[in-house]
């Protein structure tokens, strides 16, 4: 397997893996147990799901990797269309109240333009399904930003919602495109290539985060937590909002740039919405270590494993022969 499409599986399948994994223990919480390994971890049955069930963070990831295969393109109808097919079709498990919204205003025959839901939701549903913008367009930054606002207003308008979709993009770019990780580097790449309107809640805190990286780990969590929040808040977990989750996201892959399994664990430890924290910070670190970093036991007992690595790999093969490299 060449070094870019064993990226690209890492970034899928890791997304799948933290999701499910997450999925079991979505708001839980973990007090005292500050080295917790995901080790200790298993997949676990949610509700009458069987094991290894993931949620619409992966569903729609998934849509838009088919939807590019399909049109050679981010396309906005193209991405609505797969969104409302697998609504229509597939049982999401625990969907996000702004993206089942949406998305039943374009089952309804609002435009995919018009579809999203209005300012002042700026939940963390387009950030946790933005990694394929970053495999599809690690070359072209430019076309990153423009494609990363594309599959976010169809379900999100509020602009912290697409500018925390950037930055997971950015990041996934950036592994790709990177065989070695300088924190401050990623950092910067970050804050430079993520200049879209939305953008300024997240960028105290990644001018703070190598502060955050050497600080101890609890009381970097509860200052995330709090990140971008016009009222105080007393929790110190990662609620639905679209700038902590991306931030703990990046913390956490910052904190564990080698091992999959603390990246995970540190995004378990901080609690929450850990479902999503899980699939954005497991397709960030399978960007940057490849597939084979991702423990068998988890990788193979995920739900669509086989469909997964498929896709995966067509869409490394669509983005070589786009890149004019024959098949």
């Amino acid at each position: 397997m060449q070094n870019t499409e064993r990226k690209y599986a890492g970034t899928l399948l890791g997304c799948a893996v933290g999701d499910a994994v997450g999925l079991c223990y979505q708001f839980a919480r973990f007090p005292g147990r500050r080295h917790i390994s995901l080790e200790s971890f298993s997949y676990l049955p949610f509700g009458h799901y069987p094991p290894g069930q993931y949620s619409d963070d992966t569903d729609m990831t998934l849509a838009i990797v088919q939807a590019i295969l399909e049109t050679g393109e981010v396309s906005g109808p193209a991405i609505a269309e797969e969104f409302k097919r697998i609504w229509q079709t597939v049982d999401i498990v625990d969907p996000g109240l702004s993206c089942d919204d949406a998305i039943h205003a374009l089952i309804g025959g609002t435009p995919w333009d018009k579809s999203g839901t209005e300012d002042g939701r700026a939940g963390n549903g387009t950030a946790m399904r933005a990694s394929p913008i970053g495999l599809w367009d690690y070359d072209d930054m430019e076309k990153l930003r423009r494609d990363s606002e594309i599959q976010s207003i169809i379900t999100h308008k509020d602009r912290r919602a697409v500018a925390g979709a950037v930055a997971v993009a950015a990041a996934v770019a950036y592994n790709i495109n990177n065989e070695k990780l300088d924190g401050n580097d990623f950092i910067s790449f970050i804050k430079t290539e993520c200049r879209v309107e939305g953008i300024d809640p997240f960028m105290r805190y990644l001018d703070d985060m190598p502060e955050l990286l050497n600080m101890p780990e609890g009381r970097a969590v509860s200052i995330i937590a709090g990140a971008g929040q016009e009222k105080r808040f007393s929790g110190n977990f990662i609620t639905p909002f679209v700038v902590p989750t991306v931030l703990v996201s990046l913390y956490a892959f910052l904190k564990y740039p080698d091992s999959f399994l603390d990246v995970l664990a540190l995004v378990y430890r901080a609690g929450g919405d850990i479902d999503t924290t899980g699939a954005i910070a497991g397709a960030i670190s399978g960007s940057r270590l490849g597939v084979e970093h991702i423990p068998e036991r988890l990788k193979k007992g995920v739900l669509n494993e086989e469909h997964i690595a498929g896709l995966a790999r067509r869409l490394w093969l669509a983005k070589r022969e786009r890149l004019g490299f024959r098949k």
